[in-house]
């Protein structure tokens, strides 16, 4: 079973990375790990960059449990549901239906909520 979440600034407040672990929590400190140690890969050079602007980054779970067999079913969904929104900023985008807008929206109000912005 896995845990699939996103990775976000806590300013901003948008999801900017989707990924899955068995064991979020260490997945998490692997990659501030991995950004602290220069690490080339995206996700890495992009914590690096929102620390070296002394920016706070956060996970949110957005699906726990969820079956090895069914991760890169989720994942992709996941990454569907933010990449306008991340991406253009668009929350109004004509190419998400009301279901999967509604689905995005809720995330980043949560979000939101977390970081007391409501």
């Amino acid at each position: 079973m896995q845990t699939i979440f996103c990775v976000y600034e806590t300013e901003e407040r948008f999801p900017r990375f989707v990924r899955s672990a068995p064991d979020a929590d260490a997945a998490f400190q692997d990659i501030l790990a991995n950004a602290l140690d220069c690490h080339e890969d995206d996700l890495s050079a992009w914590v690096a960059s929102r620390i070296a602007d002394e920016k706070r980054i956060a996970r949110y779970d957005l699906q726990v449990d969820v079956a090895d067999t069914d991760v890169q079913f989720f994942l992709g969904y996941w990454e569907g549901q933010f990449a306008d929104l991340v991406s253009a900023g668009a929350a109004e985008d004509d190419s998400m239906d009301e279901d999967e807008l509604a689905s995005a929206r809720r995330v980043l109000e949560a979000i939101e909520q977390r970081e007391g912005q409501t």
